[in-house]
């Protein structure tokens, strides 16, 4: 909570926080904005794009929204400004929800396709907005000739937003009994298997191997393992298997032939969070018999293995504190290591991917877009390449977008001359219950296609039909 001492001229105070909250993306509405205070006359409420005054020509830069509160007209206006042109809504409040010089509570919460507004923590307003890059936003001002904001807050209300969620009339036994059914003495019911696996959380999927075990003696994944192959075996399996030992399991595949799938490995190594990589380093040696940073270290090599080590180790900071100094200066620090000089220095740029939090690197991503043409990606697809390129975009698409990053990556794995099922599977598996609500709405602001509908017209084979039955028509 920041308390404002005073207001800055002419009634205006800029606040660079809203940079501070994670990006806005999904159509959900998981980003907010508290402000608290009070006011004798009409007053405006902007969220803004710094940056969008290069787009517009140098005016005025785009608003995202402008809440104006009209005490006299008893009405509450919202409009967005967008190259120099506005977009208004005119909401009339019933009963009105201000009152002159009576403290006040607003509450914004932002999406990709809407904002809520609350008053006071009860009454809610909806509005669209049209601003596309929303992602910019990163300031907020409240105008007005005698309004005092007495505290500024912004908070994550992030949720998991997945698409598989616990059955609430889960019963442990009676899907036992149906799995039993279903597994025939040389193959199996895969539509009674299917539609079990796809509407049960993992917790309740172990349960449910627990069940079975204690019932029939057998070990549930071990039967229809035994009866299924390829790709149908591995997307069942890895359903039956938790989090960490799916990821375990992926990342041993990743390094057991001749060469490694890279993929993989950045895919999981760059984007799970501390407890999370330190549970999967546990399944690892558990299922092994080795461990995890020891095949690392022998498996892949230079600046690449630095950095996939170094994630490995789990040892980054994961606080939301933000140094925007610091940021200045690592952001200076990258540029001078790649833009500014003939080359790229690799350990300056690995020595801030690695250490930093998501949100000082989103702070530290912004400083250089700032400084850099080409932006923070565009930098790096321009001075690196091959695995080592492929890691550091990751990393800055994940503290940025995660949603995003992965959306993108269903879509690359049905491209080329060659599908890769194993990344298909892996993500849908792994985001199932964490954000692949996001990803589909990703998924569609970039491609103009459902992720459903892409996945079924793009693949054929049989085993689409179980990673259908988790990303869901909805």
């Amino acid at each position: 909570m920041q308390t404002l001492a005073s207001m800055a001229k002419q009634g205006r105070s800029s606040l660079d926080k809203v940079g501070l909250t994670k990006p806005i993306d999904g159509g959900i509405i998981y980003s907010d904005v508290q402000l608290e205070g009070i006011s004798k006359t009409n007053f405006a409420i902007d969220l803004i794009s710094s940056s969008s005054s290069r787009r517009g020509g140098g005016g005025m830069p785009d608003i995202a929204l402008r809440i104006t509160v009209d005490f006299d007209k008893r009405k509450i206006e919202r409009k967005a400004r967008i190259l120099d042109k506005w977009s208004t809504a005119v909401v009339s409040a019933p009963g009105f929800m201000f009152q002159r010089s009576l403290a006040f509570r607003i509450d914004i919460a932002c999406g990709q396709t809407k904002y809520t507004i609350t008053i006071n923590g009860r009454d809610e307003l909806y509005f669209n907005h049209v601003l596309q890059d929303l992602s910019q936003v990163d300031t907020i001002s409240v105008l007005g000739e005698d309004v005092s904001i007495k505290s500024y807050e912004t908070k994550d209300t992030s949720l998991l937003l997945g698409t598989v969620f616990p059955d609430q009339n889960f019963d442990r036994v009676a899907d036992a009994k149906r799995m039993k059914k279903a597994i025939k003495e040389k193959d199996v019911d895969l539509k009674a298997v299917t539609d079990i696996l796809v509407n049960r959380s993992n917790e309740q999927r172990q349960i449910l191997k627990w069940q079975f075990k204690n019932d029939y003696k057998k070990d549930l994944d071990v039967e229809l393992g035994k009866r299924l192959s390829g790709d149908m075996s591995d997307v069942i399996v890895g359903l039956l298997d938790t989090p960490e030992v799916y990821d375990a399991k992926c990342l041993y595949k990743a390094m057991e032939g001749l060469l490694t799938d890279d993929k993989a490995l950045i895919g999981i190594l760059l984007s799970r969070d501390n407890q999370r990589l330190n549970d999967i380093k546990m399944a690892y040696e558990e299922l092994y018999k080795r461990k995890l940073l020891d095949d690392l270290n022998s498996e892949t090599r230079g600046h690449f293995k630095h950095l996939l080590v170094s994630f490995a180790k789990a040892e980054r900071d994961e606080s939301n504190k933000v140094d925007f100094v610091r940021a200045r200066r690592d952001a200076k620090a990258i540029f001078e290591a790649g833009e500014g000089q003939w080359g790229i220095d690799k350990s300056e740029i690995n020595d801030v991917l690695i250490s930093q939090s998501d949100a000082q690197l989103r702070a530290t991503f912004k400083a250089y877009d700032e400084i850099s043409p080409l932006g923070i990606e565009g930098a790096i697809e321009e001075q690196a390449s091959g695995d080592l390129q492929e890691g550091y975009l990751a990393v800055i698409k994940t503290a940025c977008n995660p949603a995003k990053f992965f959306a993108e990556r269903i879509y690359q794995s049905m491209q080329g001359l060659l599908q890769d099922d194993d990344q298909l599977m892996r993500v849908v598996i792994s985001r199932s219950e964490v954000d692949l609500l996001r990803m589909k709405t990703e998924f569609y602001n970039m491609y103009s296609k459902k992720m459903h509908d892409y996945i079924k017209e793009e693949c054929k084979d049989d085993y689409v039909e179980v990673l259908l039955g988790i990303v869901k028509t909805i």
